[in-house]
């Protein structure tokens, strides 16, 4: 992985930077659905399964948060 150095008229916006880990968390997001697709096309159902939970815990977590925080803001 290579990383460049910015000069401040190169440097991002909020905007920008938000976009940007939007698409790395899709991305992500992706991975881990294809790995527990690979885990259960593979014969672990329940290797897969869990996964599924785990990340489902994860995210409803996060949408409690994200909601709170809207609310929040209203």
């Amino acid at each position: 992985m290579k990383r460049y150095i910015r000069n401040a008229e190169q440097s991002s916006t909020k905007e920008d930077l938000l976009k940007e880990s939007v698409d790395t968390l899709k991305d992500d997001f992706d991975y881990a659905i294809s790995g527990v697709e690979k885990l259960a096309a593979d014969g672990n159902i329940d290797g897969a399964l869990e996964q599924v939970s785990a990340l489902s815990e994860m995210i409803n977590a996060s949408i409690e948060e994200i909601a709170e925080n809207v609310a929040q803001g209203d």
